[in-house]
This record gives C-alpha cells, sequence and structure tokens, in this order.
C-alpha cells in the first residue's frame, strides 16, 4: 500500500516536470527533510523566544540580544569563509578540503579570541562584572567557530536527510538546555553560558559524527585552492558579518536594552519566512553548483527558481501580516508594540530574494565576482544603518536591508548577464 502511494507520488512529480522545468522528486525529497528540520529548529527557536518574552524582563532580554550580537561582530574575525569554501568544494566531490579547512579556521581564530577577551577587559575595568563573564564566554566559543563547516558537510552532496539528521539533534539539545536554563535561573549570564557551551560541544559532536560518515581522504588535493577562496571569502566576510548585526548594536547603544528587545521580537517571525525561501534555495545550490554554467543559462534554472521562491514568500509574508495581531496577543502580550514592526519587517522580505543568483555566481563566476556581491552589499547595509537607525530607530532598521537589496538587485543582474555573454562566447 504505501510502496503505491508512493509509486504514484513520484509518477505524478515526474509529470509536473513538463511545466516546473525541475527535478521535482529531487526538489521535494530534498525539500521534505530540510522542512523537517526547519519545522524543528523554528518550534524550539520559538518556544526559547516565548520564553525570554515572558520569563525574563525586557531590559534582560535586550541585554542578551546585545551579547549575541557584540559576539556576531567580534565572529567576523574569524574564517566566516569556511562554509562557502567547503559548500563550493564538496559540491565538486573534493571531500579531502574539509580537515584543511577546519585546521586553518581553528588557527585563524584567535583573532577572534583575543577580541573578545579585550571586550571582556573592558567591560570588567567599568566595572560590569556580568557584561565582562559573557565576554569571557564568547572568547572561549569563539576558538570553536569552525564548526560553522557542518551546515555544509551534507548539504554540499545533496544528502538532505542527514543534514536534517544532525541539525535537529543539534538545535533540540541546545534550545531545550538553553530554555531549562531560563526557566531554572532567570539568570542573563548563566543562560549565555548555557547557549554556548552547548553550541561548541553539540558542535563538535557533530563534526565528528559528520567525519565519520564522509570519511574524507588525507591527501591534499584542492586543498590550496579551497583554502585561498575561504580567505578571499572571509575577507569578504568581514564587512558580511558587521553588516548582519550592526542593527542589534546601534539599536543597543542609541535607543537602549528594550528597543533591542522589541525589535529582536518583531524580526523572529520575519527570519523564519526568510529561512523558508533559503531552505529551497539549499535544495537547488547542489545541482547549480555541480553542472555547467551554460545549461543553467539555456533552461532559465535560477531565474525559473527565483520567480518560484518569490511566489512562495510573498504568501507565506502576506499570510503573516493578517495573523500577526493574534499570534502577538497569545504568546507576546507585553510585546504588543511590536507588532507593526513585524508586520514591515515581513513586507521587506519580498525585496530579498537574490540569494540563488549569488550562489550560482559565486560558483560559476570568479573571485571578482565574489567581491562585487558582497562588498556594495555590506557597505550599504553599514552606512545605511549607521544612518538610519540613529534618526529612525526601528524603522530605520527596517529600511536598511531595503535599501540595500534595491541596489544589489541591479549590480547582480549585471554580473549575470555578464557571465552569460561571456559563457556564450566561449561557445
Amino acid at each position: 500500500m504505501l510502496r503505491h502511494i508512493r509509486n504514484s507520488i513520484v509518477k505524478n512529480l515526474r509529470w509536473s516536470e513538463k511545466y516546473t522545468k525541475t527535478d521535482m522528486v529531487y526538489f521535494v525529497s530534498g525539500n521534505f527533510w530540510l522542512f523537517a528540520s526547519r519545522v524543528v529548529t523554528t518550534g524550539t527557536g520559538f518556544l526559547l523566544t516565548v520564553g525570554f518574552a515572558n520569563l525574563l524582563s525586557q531590559n534582560d532580554f535586550g541585554t542578551y540580544k546585545y551579547i549575541l550580537a557584540a559576539a556576531g561582530l567580534v565572529s567576523a574575525l574569524t574564517l566566516t569563509g569556511i562554509a562557502p569554501a567547503s559548500q563550493r568544494a564538496i559540491a565538486k566531490g573534493h571531500t579531502n578540503v574539509i580537515r584543511p579547512l577546519v585546521a586553518y579556521a581553528a588557527r585563524w581564530s584567535i583573532f577572534a579570541t583575543l577580541a573578545s577577551l579585550s571586550v571582556a577587559l573592558y567591560y570588567f575595568y567599568q566595572g560590569n562584572t556580568m557584561l565582562g563573564a559573557s565576554f569571557l564566554i564568547v572568547a572561549m566559543s569563539m576558538h570553536f567557530s569552525w564548526t560553522s563547516i557542518n551546515k555544509s558537510l551534507f548539504i554540499s552532496q545533496g544528502e538532505f536527510k542527514t543534514a536534517a539528521y544532525f541539525n535537529i539533534i543539534r538545535a533540540l539539545a541546545t534550545t531545550l538546555l538553553t530554555l531549562f536554563a531560563l526557566i531554572a535561573t532567570h539568570n542573563v549570564l548563566i543562560v549565555i553560558a548555557t547557549f554556548f557551551l552547548s553550541q561548541v560541544v553539540f558542535g563538535i559532536y557533530t563534526y565528528r559524527r559528520s567525519l565519520s560518515m564522509i570519511n574524507p581522504s588525507r591527501d591534499e588535493r584542492h586543498a590550496d585552492e579551497a583554502l585561498h577562496y575561504s580567505r578571499h571569502a572571509s575577507l569578504t566576510g568581514i564587512l558580511q558579518v558587521v553588516a548582519q548585526y550592526i542593527d542589534h548594536f546601534l539599536l543597543w547603544h542609541f535607543l537602549g536594552p528594550v528597543a533591542l528587545a522589541t525589535y529582536a521580537i518583531a524580526q523572529g517571525p520575519a527570519k523564519e519566512i526568510r529561512a523558508l525561501a533559503e531552505m529551497t534555495h539549499a535544495v537547488a545550490l547542489p545541482k547549480i553548483m555541480g553542472r555547467d554554467a551554460r545549461t543553467h543559462f539555456e533552461n532559465k534554472t535560477v531565474i525559473r527558481r527565483t520567480v518560484q521562491s518569490s511566489l512562495a514568500v510573498v504568501f507565506v509574508a502576506g499570510a503573516y501580516i493578517l495573523i500577526a495581531p493574534f499570534l502577538f496577543r497569545i504568546f507576546f502580550p507585553l510585546y504588543m508594540d511590536a507588532v507593526t514592526y513585524s508586520q514591515l519587517i515581513a513586507f521587506a522580505l519580498i525585496f530579498q530574494q537574490r540569494s540563488l543568483f549569488t550562489g550560482f555566481l559565486t560558483s560559476h563566476g570568479t573571485v571578482k565576482d565574489m567581491y562585487l556581491l558582497t562588498i556594495p552589499a555590506s557597505v550599504t547595509s553599514i552606512l545605511a544603518a549607521l544612518l538610519l537607525i540613529p534618526t529612525l530607530g526601528i524603522i530605520g532598521a527596517i529600511l536598511v536591508p531595503v535599501v540595500t537589496e534595491i541596489l544589489m538587485i541591479g549590480i547582480t543582474w549585471y554580473r549575470y548577464e555578464k557571465l552569460k555573454r561571456d559563457t556564450v562566447e566561449r561557445i
């Protein structure tokens, strides 16, 4: 019976391919496991957010988010390029680069560790023991920043079920331990320690289990290329990471922890909607990276898939905008002033759907493409944040990604068309 149902589903998916121009069996099976993983991580993350919103004061929750944002800024000094470099190499079958990349990332992390220690000493000097101790914990965790490679190990090979399995274990363990610390103590420092320690422990566990399953060879083929790419990606990644966390940092310093807590609560649901689009992109990227560019241009793969995911985002964001007031009344009654902000953030996601183009260009283009697709976006985002947040507050923070994406859509399309012309000329 189950086999008959499965065969019927496969048959219908194959039939739909003449309209979608996509390997629907691959797409649906991959999305199923990534969706299962996303359901778990979203559920546990939502549970944790509800806990923070109702068990911590707005001031303490804002302080917690500030520490995470400051840790994120410091992480700009780590080898942030380890994930895209490993994804690029593994998609091409070069799994032997995993160990060299991890060893290199561990050595590179010394810069972030020293920076965190400096921030900790500054806060101790200022008499703020809680923040000083928090950044000592951050300094310890920076040495293990290389565990970010875990995200690429199986997805890059199209092994979505295995990737979902490890992601679910890590998400459940980290979230439940942090929630337990929150309920038991209501102490921000203990919660911070639990969060970072569990991230490190389960990150190492996931990496070791993943390595034993992949069993990469120990030869040095393609390692230099991967390390070279990771350095370039990390240099561009410095600005990307700063752009990612600067909104939280500026809100803390200009408006205080309560405003940051309000913004963080408003931002949460929109992040999950965006993750939905990125999940579908993650399914498509291994095939996009593994095939030659000419095939994609002929089939208009990137354009078609971007349109499909954009329509899905419009539908989900629209539904969320309608139900947001009811959700906040039930789960975040202390943050009803964040409803409008949350709706605006969800609407702004419509302008943020170019990640497939970026993945395509960075895998089939040149190092120049990587710089052109990251540096202008990051610089624009940082400058917009520095200008808009001090003057417009939370509304300014919401406008930052919109301003950035409008600029980057033009640059991305220009580089896509240029690569298309260059590819055609080589034929």
